[in-house]
């Protein structure tokens, strides 16, 4: 790269004609401060010049003040980088020389370093004199390309609007927003790494019309989607050939000779996306998760409305509606994640939009994630605006969401920052069967009250670190963290959050309210989606709605909503819009509530009927407390078994370690080679069946995997087909039937070359999908007291029971009944049974009066000492992508502390902050010593520096022990009979990340039997076990 200053410039101007020229603006010659602009103060490169003002000299790379000291050879070598990806690679804008980029260099004006009056602040971007692209930057914005990037992008658009399209290009106001959007989209070419940036915001504001002034700067997703699947030159094309006051969305429509119907499924195809941030392009989707992430364990005060809450219409029936302030926008959405409550997962929802509002659609759909986070299975989307919509979810998936976007029947360009009541919101009603939706879950941001305790006021979490008078409530659903200072008659509820805030007198912080920082005093009311950092309120001043405010000060009988940003204000007023002359507001002007700024352009409207909102013909819920493994009580048959293998062993319990395992006996069809042979269960009654698992046997040799398996039910007469089945080798193979009922059921199976076998085959059902309306087992639990097996179950709504029976074995498999125990008026049942077996195993046989009856999960009630890892479940802080937390407590014994060939649990990149593993088991565990293995890769993965266990008990969590920090060996903390069911090591390394290779817990423990596979059954609503 060559830099030509003023001397060179000269003499190199008088050659070729291809060399660009520099364009002097006229400002340049009548503006006083920057009349004073000099060759001796410039520097050029191929593309570029750049002027610079006298306070800083002819040499600012070596200015006194830091904040005002550049070097501009590097700025021009940073923008000629970003000029060749802009212009050359992506083609953005034409340089032939019939065009004034290839005849103009573009300018860049270095601000605050000019005399008083000259360009001042941070960065700006746009041309001059509507002949070249130009930009105003401060010394501090060209360090990198960050900046850069955005600012040369929106002197292309400007230089797109002068030398290509002269009419259109986005110049109205009302489509200002685009240039922001589009200038962080182009950024991300170069640095996607800041598709991080401003992720709480884009979450907060995302059901908002997407030409939104509160997010158009993080707006960048729906371009991305654009990329993806079409390409990147279509987004070039929105700004090359869009009309004159023409909205992008609109050029994109006609662009791709779409109908309004067809752009808004689009919007839907972008809006799903966003559930887990799936998109490929560049790698953007990786860094908004890990940011996402990252937020959620260090900074969770700022996923703010991270999903949208519904309003429950109805206590007893399954009906909801979405906050009118949260209704989507056009083409805004919402996201609702559904938490299925059957063990079957067939969710339905009935969908019904209010069409007050004039042009009201929708698009909606389901969005079932992975337990990596990282894949999605789509729904189709439906845009009745009354329909009921179903959906399965697959074994492999642990997440369900709905997303609703706003999908108008006809376009409308608002103007910029028309004000929340001045945009359509399109409002509706759902129904849930088999799912609660977000906030209605049990153990709602369980996954934020840590170190903790529940509020005797209100029964809400307050953090240790908090201060909480006594005379402060705090609801259920509430949460105060850090250093919060409550008093007096605050109260905190819904689902609010406060955190390192002061609130004294009559605060109330209701709905999803969220408080920050700050101190608020008086009777200040913080209720809807409001969220408030840092800010001082005090009198009754009200923040409702979607208000958002950072730092101000609100007093008198301010009131602030919609979608308000202000600044700090003690007149008295309702201010529900950003102050902007096209919405008729000032800063603070003390308008009302009538005034007409303020008047909502969306009707009121009535909520349905709750017949209008019954749903039809639900799918079966087989409630996970009913649900057993029905193979164990089935008669088996089959086509053919070898005389030395045995048809038994496929219905045993047990669970393999690989295909080859024979430990508990296999069943086999030797020699029968290349033909279908099958294997059958059968029942006395019918069965509600809700999946089947099948483990292939394969000894390498005569009995192989199938190259072909199928499985069919029996009804009516006739077998009726399932479909295939997976023929995986060392896994279980699963089939969900989708809710049959049957009393027979039968696998085919077939090897090309050889013959085919079984090790297990489960069957999971059961005998009634609710045998008694209400009826719920809460909890069923064992423990070893005084010599003898107490065992203790609750329960509610048993009115339909007539008894229960307590069945005794010495293995998983067989049982003997030992006790028969009556219904009583409490639910609650405590007995005791004699046992000198070092492990008992206990089930729970529910009777009803209908004859009918359903087993409990299988507890197993041990004295003997084995490592309870193997059976806990994990959870962290943070682990890598490129780790598995699974590797801690798989029972590897590493040869050193870089032995990864078992994998390795990492939390790069976290260096000097406490990270965490956790274990939790479904019942107290009685825990004599851990061993801790630490994972070191020389690198950014350390042994600790400081490490501790801490367990949980009803206060939060208690520090118990430290951890020694030895590399290399097993590191193990002696506990003593410590009885807890939540266990975690906490390690911090003061300059590097942490990591462990295998986190070791030695005890016994009331748990169920590990051969059935199945977890104690405790409902999730209930806490008093």
């Amino acid at each position: 790269m060559r830099y030509l200053y003023a001397l060179v410039f000269l003499c190199l101007a008088l050659h070729a004609s291809a060399q660009k020229q520099v364009y002097i603006p006229g400002v340049f010659l009548t503006d006083p401060a920057l009349s004073t602009w000099s060759y001796s103060r410039s520097v050029q490169s191929e593309n570029f010049v750049c002027f610079w003002g006298p306070v800083v000299g002819e040499h600012p790379e070596i200015y006194s003040d830091p904040n005002l000291r550049f070097t501009p050879a590097h700025v021009l070598d940073t923008l000629e980088k970003l000029y060749d990806k802009f212009v050359h690679e992506i083609r953005f804008c034409n340089e032939d020389t019939s065009t004034n980029l290839g005849k103009y260099k573009i300018i860049i004006v270095i601000n605050d370093t000019w005399p008083p009056g000259g360009p001042t602040g941070w960065a700006f971007g746009s041309s001059y004199d509507d002949v070249i692209g130009a930009m105003w930057v401060h010394p501090n914005a060209v360090r990198d390309g960050a900046v850069l990037s955005h600012e040369l992008t929106h002197s292309l658009q400007g230089q797109n609007n002068i030398d290509r399209n002269k009419a259109g290009g986005f110049r109205n106001q009302s489509t200002g927003s685009f240039w922001e959007t589009h200038a962080n989209f182009m950024r991300l070419q170069v640095y996607p790494q800041f598709a991080k940036e401003d992720v709480p915001r884009w979450m907060a504001t995302r059901s908002f019309q997407y030409s939104s002034t509160r997010h158009h700067y993080c707006a960048f997703n729906l371009l991305l989607t654009i990329q993806e699947l079409d390409s990147l030159g279509m987004v070039s094309r929105l700004w090359h050939e869009s009309a004159a006051n023409e909205h992008p969305l609109i050029t994109y429509r006609r662009l791709k000779g779409w109908t309004q119907s067809q752009l808004n499924d689009f919007i839907w195809e972008y809006a799903k996306r966003d559930v887990i941030a799936d998109h490929t392009v560049l790698g953007t989707g990786a860094y908004i998760r890990a940011e996402r992430r990252r937020l959620q364990n260090a900074e969770p005060h700022y996923l703010w409305r991270q999903y949208t809450l519904l309003k429950r219409v109805n206590d007893s029936l399954p009906r909801y509606v979405v906050p009118d302030y949260q209704a989507p926008q056009d083409y805004g959405y919402n996201i609702i994640p559904l938490h299925p409550t059957c063990a079957n997962r067939i969710v339905k929802v009935k969908f019904r939009g209010h069409a007050e509002t004039a042009g009201a659609g929708w698009r909606y759909g389901f969005v079932a994630v992975k337990t990596d986070g990282t894949t999605a299975r789509y729904s189709a989307s439906y845009s009745a605006s009354e329909a009921e919509v179903t959906f399965a979810m697959k074994e492999d998936e642990t997440l369900l969401y709905l997303v609703v976007s706003g999908a108008p029947s006809s376009h409308t360009t608002y103007v910029w920052e028309a004000g929340f009541p001045k945009i359509k919101r399109f409002p509706y009603e759902i129904s849930i069967v088999n799912a609660a939706p977000e906030g209605y879950q049990a153990g709602f941001r369980d996954e934020f009250r840590s170190a903790g305790h529940i509020h005797a006021n209100g029964g809400g979490w307050v953090s240790n670190s908090a201060t909480v008078d006594a005379s402060v409530y705090v609801g259920p659903k509430a949460i105060v963290r850090g250093a919060a200072r409550l008093t007096g008659n605050v109260r905190v509820e819904g689902t609010a959050w406060v955190e390192n805030a002061v609130l004294s007198n009559d605060v109330v912080v209701s709905g999803n309210g969220h408080v920050f920082g700050g101190t608020l005093s008086g009777s200040v009311q913080v209720t809807d989606n409001a969220i408030l950092n840092y800010c001082t309120l005090s009198g009754n001043v009200v923040a409702k709605h979607n208000a958002l405010e950072w730092g101000v000060t609100l007093g008198s009988g301010v009131v602030v909503g919609g979608d308000a940003e202000t600044g700090s204000c003690s007149t008295s007023g309702v201010y529900l819009q950003t102050p902007h002359f096209n919405n008729g507001r000032a800063a603070c002007d003390g308008k009302g509530a009538a005034d007409v700024s303020n008047i909502d352009v969306n009707p009121a409207y009535a909520l349905f009927s709750n017949e209008a909102m019954a749903i039809s013909g639900s799918p079966e819920c087989v409630p996970a407390e009913f649900l057993q493994n029905l193979a164990l009580t089935a008669t088996p048959a089959t086509s053919y078994v070898s005389p030395w293998e045995s048809l038994a062993a496929i219905k045993d319990g047990f669970t393999p370690a690989g295909s080859g395992d024979r430990g508990h006996g296999v069943y086999g069809n030797w020699n029968n080679p290349n033909s279908f042979q099958w294997v059958q269960y059968e029942w006395p009654q019918s069965y509600l069946i809700n999946k089947t698992e099948v483990y292939w046997f394969d000894d390498n040799t005569g009995v192989r995997i199938p190259d072909t398996a199928y499985a069919e039910y029996w009804k009516d007469n006739a077998w009726v087909s399932l479909g295939p089945v997976p023929v995986q080798r060392d896994v279980f193979n699963t089939v969900f039937p989708g809710g049959i009922r049957t009393n027979k059921i039968r696998l085919l199976m077939r090897s090309n070359i050889q013959s085919t076998g079984i090790i297990e085959w489960r069957v999971w059902g059961s005998d009634s999908a609710l045998p008694a309306p209400g009826y719920k087992l809460l909890s069923f639990a064992g423990t070893r007291t005084d010599g003898a097996n107490q065992l203790q179950w609750e329960t509610m709504a048993d009115d339909l029971i007539a008894h229960y029976e307590l069945e005794y074995g010495t293995d998983s498999i067989h049982f003997i009944r030992v006790a028969t125990v009556a219904k009583n008026l409490a639910q609650r049942y405590r007995t005791t049974h004699a046992s000198n077996s070092g492990n008992s195993y206990y089930r729970l046989r529910q009777v009803f009066i209908s004859g009918s009856s359903a087993y409990s999960t299988v507890v197993k009630i041990s004295t003997v000492t084995e490592n309870l890892a193997m059976l806990a479940t994990a959870s962290t802080s943070y682990v890598s992508p490129w780790e598995t937390l699974g590797a801690v407590n798989d029972g590897f014994t590493p040869l050193h502390s870089n032995d990864k060939s078992n994998g390795a649990y990492g939390n790069w990149y976290n260096p000097d902050s406490l990270q965490w593993v956790a274990y939790e088991w479904p019942a107290n565990s009685v825990i004599d010593k851990v061993d801790i293995y630490w994972f070191d890769d020389g690198g950014g993965v350390r042994t600790p520096t400081t490490a501790y266990l801490e367990y949980r008990n009803d206060s939060g969590w208690v520090r118990v022990a430290d951890v020694p920090l030895v590399k290399d060996a097993f590191n193990q903390v002696p506990l003593n009979g410590l009885n807890t069911s939540r266990l975690r090591v906490v390690m911090k390394n003061n300059v590097e990340s942490t990591g462990i290779l295998e986190f070791r817990v030695w005890g016994y423990y009331s748990l169920p039997a590990a051969e059935r596979l199945i977890v104690l059954y405790k409902d999730p609503s209930y806490n008093k076990l």
